[in-house]
């Protein structure tokens, strides 16, 4: 079992423009290309 590590990238500030078409928080999406990246 791997532990969460969302906690770890909650911090981290979103460089994104404020607007409607943010559809996804900025640590999943950082969870998304971690996972990624480890699974080449």
């Amino acid at each position: 079992m791997l532990p969460n590590l969302q906690p770890f990238f909650a911090d981290l500030p979103d460089p994104r423009r404020e607007t409607r078409n943010k559809l996804h928080k900025l640590e999943d999406i950082v969870m998304i290309m971690l996972c990624a990246v480890l699974g080449g």
